[in-house]
């Protein structure tokens, strides 16, 4: 599958939450094309885009068309390596890790 991922520099609470503030002030995103390569089994979508990061969707959603991209890694092993780390924070704690 195919899906539209967004690349923005993060938004802070006021960026984001501000009605006041002007829509050049918060950064736009920049639409590229990725493929969606798995999903973590609750409706949220991870993919790599044109640019070689990997995005995961920001919400559950019901397929890539419906669903708004966030950054989460530069790279494929970037990524791989959160997920172990993850996994791994997991299994001592119990806690859910990064991704």
């Amino acid at each position: 599958m195919w899906a539209t991922v967004a690349s923005s520099t993060p938004r802070t609470r006021s960026c984001a939450a501000s009605p006041k503030r002007e829509r050049s002030a918060c950064p736009a995103p920049v639409a590229r094309s990725g493929g969606v390569f798995a999903s973590d089994g609750g409706g949220r979508l991870f993919a790599v885009g044109e640019d070689g990061a990997v995005y995961r969707s920001s919400t559950a959603s019901s397929g890539p068309d419906t669903a708004e991209f966030d950054r989460v890694a530069d790279d494929l092993p970037q990524f791989l390596d959160l997920l172990h780390r993850s996994v791994l924070r997991f299994l001592r704690t119990g806690e859910p890790g990064y991704l």
